[in-house]
């Protein structure tokens, strides 16, 4: 997979984590790749190590075999990992991992806008 910034292309280490809830990067990762944004709300985390708390967001494009998915990540001062992708993208993208073969795939379907 590969993530598309607005200030940089640069390779990240992502963990693809389903018992997460949300999609996270950490701050000084998102400084290096795209602005950061604020969100509408202070959003409040339970971590391993305690609570986080933050307002900020970046925004991405991801390329999935060859198809854009935008997607938000929360911005999370020290956090573990580089970046997680959590169970929020894989519903929404309706993904499905393959760790055996190493494969990520997805509904071409979920690419259609829906009005309803």
């Amino acid at each position: 997979m590969v993530l598309q910034w607005d200030r940089s292309n640069k390779e990240i280490t992502t963990l693809f984590d389903t018992r997460e809830s949300q999609c996270f990067a950490r701050k000084d990762i998102a400084e290096q790749v795209s602005t950061i944004g604020k969100a509408p709300i202070r959003l409040k985390f339970e971590t391993a190590t305690g609570v986080v708390e933050t307002e900020e967001v970046i925004f991405a494009q991801v390329w999935l075999n060859g198809n854009p998915l935008f997607w938000t990540f929360i911005v999370v001062p020290d956090l573990t990992e580089e970046l997680i992708v959590g169970s929020d993208f894989f519903q929404r993208w309706k993904i499905s991992l393959d760790p055996e073969h190493e494969k990520i795939t997805f509904d071409p379907s979920t690419l259609k806008l829906k009005l309803a």
